[in-house]
């Protein structure tokens, strides 16, 4: 609930998450970066990926959900460095409607050779997030309902209620192309999951399963920010973000590991919520 959301995201960051968001909400508003996103918008997108590390957003096409995905991921991890062809704290990633496995996700291995593994943007993700745990990582799953969401995700939805191992291969020892890989592996508690979800004839709807895993934010657009958008047209330029707020990184991931406990001034209304 919006009335008290504000006072459970300083008592989970102590403070340190409110700042975040301020500071957040300056550099995606700047003019530089011509990024829209009002107040409460962003509390809701930082606090409730802090709450559940599975986040869902749904709402009409080009309303700004992937976007505004992107938009925090490149500013709370650190930039490109020199010699990297992408961020390697963050992975784009779009859905195919073919997809019915999770061999999309978590690659497989190599049938002529047990000493090889074909590995996915997604795992690679994955282990790069548990070599440095201080470091947010996220995955972007865009338009993450094209496909039945429990055929290629059922590994990572099973091992987010159970915090279950997710197999990966049986052999002594594989390598991909950049690393080795280990027999199976945890999701780390630095990896941060937000699909983007469209509904119409092309798409799948999600099962109780799914939902009951993951936070969901409506995106809906008001005649005041249709307004706005006409007025000044421009196309957001997420560069202007990159890194900006690489130094709240480990606030956001501590935040996310954290019990949280109901400030007493708010416990009346979130009892009765309950």
């Amino acid at each position: 609930p919006q009335d008290y959301l504000p006072d459970l995201y300083l008592a989970v960051g102590n403070g340190e998450l409110t700042e975040m968001l301020a500071t957040f909400e300056a550099s995606a508003n700047d003019v530089a970066c011509g990024l829209r996103a009002e107040h409460m918008l962003l509390l809701r997108l930082s606090s409730a990926q802090c709450a559940k590390r599975f986040l869902i957003l749904t709402g009409l096409a080009g309303s700004g959900k992937t976007k505004l995905a992107q938009a925090f991921a490149r500013w709370i991890t650190p930039p490109i460095e020199e010699g990297e062809e992408s961020n390697p704290h963050c992975a784009m990633i779009p859905v195919g409607a073919d997809w019915t496995g999770n061999e999309h996700i978590l690659g497989y291995p190599n049938g002529l050779d047990n000493k090889s593994y074909f590995a996915k943007p997604a795992l690679d993700l994955i282990l790069h997030a548990h070599s440095h745990p201080d470091i947010p990582h996220f995955l972007i799953l865009d338009e993450m309902n094209l496909s039945h969401v429990e055929r290629y995700f059922a590994d990572i939805l099973s091992a987010i209620e159970s915090d279950a191992k997710i197999p990966l291969h049986r052999e002594a020892e594989r390598r991909s192309e950049k690393q080795l890989i280990p027999t199976d592996i945890e999701l780390p508690t630095n990896l941060f999951i937000i699909g983007t979800v469209n509904v119409d004839e092309t798409t799948y709807m999600f099962s109780p399963k799914v939902l009951d895993r993951a936070n969901v934010i409506e995106f809906r657009m008001d005649v005041v920010e249709l307004e706005g958008f006409l007025d000044n047209p421009a196309k957001p330029d997420l560069s202007k973000l990159d890194g900006k707020g690489a130094s709240f990184g480990k606030a956001f991931v501590n935040a996310a590991k954290s019990p949280v406990t109901v400030p007493p001034d708010v416990k009346v209304a979130y009892d009765a919520e309950m």
